[in-house]
């Protein structure tokens, strides 16, 4: 049996939802809290019961809370209003989407990070992934710390959770305070414009402008432990199949944790993170959302992924 409580995030696919739920499963949470959104149409009603039900299959002893929309709040609202519901109840939890699939070491990395760092204000949030490719030259210790929130598997506390704001309003100060490069200032200025004009459907780009707002830290383990399967059409923010970060596997981290002495970010690491960022997306960004606005992002998007079909 696992203390620690786990929050499972669900809405419409039920082929990854089944999957990230058997790994749920083998580790026996004692509490398990599911967070569901709500159809936006007939087609998606169906998928969203038969998601559902998946998740109605616990065959251990577990202290199961609920919390189903019956209309769709979108990606942003739900998870936001899900994680306040969540803790209203416990201190701490792990919390994995229906795409978020974790290696067995994912739970007991999580766990023991959530015990060592619980009392640490400047320490936001545990995360299951690592997507740097040169891992064994750059990180020497089980894990890092980053300024970066990497939200595909990840653990946090009631505290830290405090820090978000359920509307987002940015300031030109931290950014520019954040990013010394014209070109990721430029990126992360117009992410956060458009998360705050509700062009981006995002609750993740509001937790890491706080998570910035507030100077706090965040751990990445030194191998992924999360591997994202949900890239593809049918998701809200991954649906490139071929994007870079779909073919990131997960991995299995050893213990006991090897620790850094210093609670201080890995600055040669970030850098690398930002640049394979910036670098891959903010064309796309500019392009995406130009095209949304003259109308002809649907068109567009469908050629596409015939051509990669």
């Amino acid at each position: 049996m696992f203390d620690v409580p786990i929050v499972f995030i669900i809405f419409k696919r039920p082929e990854t939802t089944q999957k990230v739920f058997d790994e749920i499963r083998k580790v026996k949470p004692k509490k398990l809290f599911i967070v569901a959104d709500g159809p936006r149409n007939k087609e998606e009603k169906i998928k969203c019961e038969k998601t559902r039900v998946i998740v109605e299959k616990i065959n251990w002893d577990c202290e199961v809370f609920r919390n189903y929309s019956e209309e769709n709040l979108g990606c942003r609202k739900r998870v936001i209003s899900g994680l306040n519901w969540v803790f209203k109840n416990v201190e701490k939890c792990i919390i994995l989407e229906d795409d978020c699939l974790p290696d067995q070491s994912f739970f007991p990395f999580c766990e023991k990070l959530l015990e060592r760092y619980k009392k640490r204000e400047d320490v936001m949030m545990i995360s299951g992934n690592n997507h740097l490719k040169d891992k064994k030259n750059i990180i020497k210790d089980s894990y890092y710390f980053t300024k970066f929130t990497y939200i595909w598997g990840w653990a946090t506390w009631r505290s830290s959770w405090k820090l978000m704001q359920d509307n987002l309003t940015i300031s030109n100060k931290v950014i520019y305070s954040n990013f010394s490069n014209w070109k990721d200032r430029i990126y992360w200025k117009y992410v956060f414009k458009e998360t705050e004009k509700g062009y981006i459907d995002s609750w993740a780009y509001s937790l890491f402008y706080y998570s910035l707002n507030n100077e706090m830290q965040n751990i990445c383990p030194k191998v992924n432990l999360v591997a994202n399967i949900g890239f593809g059409d049918d998701s809200t923010n991954t649906g490139n199949y071929n994007d870079t970060y779909s073919l990131i596997k997960k991995e299995t981290i050893s213990f006991p944790l090897n620790h850094p002495e210093e609670i201080r970010i890995n600055k040669k690491a970030d850098k690398i993170s930002q640049k394979n960022s910036v670098n891959m997306s903010l064309f796309r960004f500019f392009l995406k959302h130009i095209l949304k606005q003259i109308g002809l992002f649907s068109y567009f998007k469908k050629i596409y992924y015939k051509m990669i079909n």
